[in-house]
């Protein structure tokens, strides 16, 4: 029976002393961890993650005043028209940012000088709650507040090339292949016929697609855009490139943008979700979406987005007509207008 019990726990992890031990990682690395987790080292990461966000305020104050914006009508603001997030959405990323960073300091502070694996450091993190600090203030306020569970569910365990956050890499250390080379091998240019189904399919399955996950990307501190290329689609100089800048670059060679002069295509990374607790540990996605069908894509996902949107008289939403015809109201968010 205890042979059972060891082998259970073994292979789903122990609750010991009020935290979640992680499994797959050695009893002599979990040792290490359990000695290097103390109240003050997670207190420097707290304070250290705090401090790097603050001064990076500093940072994209210098990048919003400079050249390097979203115009209106180019392919990022198509892009951000498509997956605009909503102002608490970009303050649980803000958050969210903070505890990553506060994770980033415990890795390169002391699991890395320590010898311990990136993976393990990142696993074990994810068992750790936020001390006691405004940081955790902070996130409980926004976690208690949660109507679902906005953070996407993972089939497989988190696999970044730290550990917390950074893109994987190939086994010998090198950088994967270019997204949009792979894209475009895939994808071809030839069309071809398709006699059983019409393209309400693609629209339809978009439609509930639309329902249940929405990614949204992160915004600077004032909800300020980013733009990770230039006007002309050429890179930004690295002084006015924001962290979460990880652009695509295109090769010359490229079947779609080779005649178009086009280099770069804008590509900011996902924003953040703080879970259903407040813990430290590797980034996972937000989703602005509900988790249900329930047509959050027309009515929001929140009532402070749903009751401008709605007539309260049978399910129907307010609407204004042009010409005799009858639309849907129009957005009084300037920012999401193509013109």
């Amino acid at each position: 029976m205890l042979v059972r019990v060891i082998l259970v726990a073994a292979c789903l992890g122990l609750v010991v002393q009020g935290r979640q031990t992680p499994s797959g990682i050695d009893g002599r690395v979990l040792a290490k961890l359990d000695g290097m987790a103390t109240e003050q080292h997670l207190a420097d990461a707290v304070r250290f993650g705090e401090d790097v966000v603050e001064m990076a305020k500093r940072m994209e104050s210098m990048i919003a005043g400079s050249r390097v914006k979203v115009v209106k009508g180019s392919i990022t603001h198509a892009q951000i028209i498509d997956g605009s997030s909503t102002a608490s959405s970009q303050k649980q990323d803000y958050v969210a940012r903070t505890v990553l960073k506060a994770s980033s300091f415990f890795l390169n502070s002391y699991c890395k000088p320590g010898g311990i694996p990136s993976g393990d450091c990142g696993a074990y993190l994810e068992g750790e709650t936020i001390p006691t600090s405004k940081l955790l203030d902070k996130c409980q306020k926004i976690v208690d507040r949660k109507t679902y569970n906005d953070e996407y569910r993972r089939l497989l365990a988190a696999s970044y090339h730290d550990g917390i956050y950074e893109f994987r890499k190939s086994v010998k250390g090198g950088e994967l292949p270019d997204p949009r080379s792979i894209s475009s091998k895939f994808h071809g240019a030839k069309e071809k016929k398709d006699s059983t189904r019409t393209v309400a399919l693609v629209q339809w399955t978009q439609f509930i697609e639309q329902d249940l996950a929405k990614t949204t990307v992160q915004t600077m501190h004032d909800g300020t855009e980013i733009e990770c290329c230039t006007g002309d689609h050429s890179p930004v100089l690295p002084r006015y490139r924001h962290p979460a800048c990880a652009p695509l670059m295109i090769a010359e060679n490229d079947p779609h943008y080779k005649t178009q002069g086009v280099t770069c295509l804008n590509y900011v990374r996902s924003a953040l979700s703080l879970g259903s607790s407040c813990h430290l540990g590797a980034a996972n996605q937000l989703n602005q979406a509900t988790n249900r069908l329930d047509l959050s894509q027309l009515y929001g996902n929140h009532e402070t987005e749903t009751m401008p949107l709605r007539t309260l008289r049978g399910g129907k939403l307010k609407s204004q007509a042009f010409d005799s015809t009858e639309f849907l109201s129009e957005s009084l968010d300037r920012k999401l207008c193509m013109t």
